[in-house]
């Protein structure tokens, strides 16, 4: 995803925020498909001339906005090394999580509006699928040094995936009463170790271990 930005003139940049702002202030008031264009740019204190400059329509503003802040998200999500005994370290693995949390937290106005009830499914399932397609980047690069998977791949990166949008919604939602870096490492416990695990709760027996028993 990431790609080498063309310079834009600071002008122009400046009017696709007045518009962003505005779209992101009206989807917060009254959801996404009952803004019209027209309240966009009197929000914005813009022309409808200029709107129509630089996007197609509501959608087209919506999408490269996402396009844009998911951009600036892949610059700082580095595939986590591999050390020598093939072990990962967690400090390792945190580091890049810890970024992860510090730019949701920078662009919390608009994951809150995109992530809330009034917000706009199309994005979300776009921020879920990205997601995905890190943790099977991350899942690549440690296959080498993996075992025999319990788990299926895919239902592995749609469980991560999920959880992370599900987690980053409460933070949010809570006016992020924690550090990125407490976040961090609690998201790492839980894929690490495992909800029953990170709960405190002794795994289950199987079937053939409860009859030993």
């Amino acid at each position: 995803m990431s790609k080498k930005r063309e310079k834009i003139d600071p002008r122009v940049l400046r009017t696709r925020q007045f518009l962003q702002d505005a779209l992101l202030s009206l989807i917060k008031e009254k959801g996404f498909e009952n803004v019209k264009i027209q309240e966009i740019t009197e929000r914005a204190g813009l022309n409808r001339a200029t709107f129509y400059l630089h996007y197609r329509d509501k959608n087209d503003l919506l999408v490269k906005h996402m396009s844009f802040t998911l951009e600036q998200l892949d610059q700082t999500v580095d595939i986590p090394p591999v050390v020598d005994n093939g072990r990962l370290m967690t400090v390792v693995m945190v580091k890049p999580l810890i970024s992860v949390f510090d730019h949701f937290a920078e662009h919390a106005d608009f994951y809150h509006v995109m992530l809330s009830e009034i917000g706009v499914p199309s994005v979300i399932n776009e921020m879920q699928l990205y997601i995905e397609q890190v943790a099977l980047r991350w899942l690549n690069k440690l296959q080498p040094y993996q075992k025999h998977p319990v788990v299926d791949t895919e239902m592995i990166v749609k469980f991560v995936s999920t959880a992370c949008i599900g987690v980053v919604k409460w933070w949010l939602n809570n006016d992020l009463p924690y550090s990125s870096e407490h976040m961090a490492n609690q998201l790492m416990s839980l894929v690490s170790l495992g909800v029953f695990h990170s709960a405190g709760i002794d795994l289950p027996v199987s079937a053939d271990e409860a009859d030993k028993g």
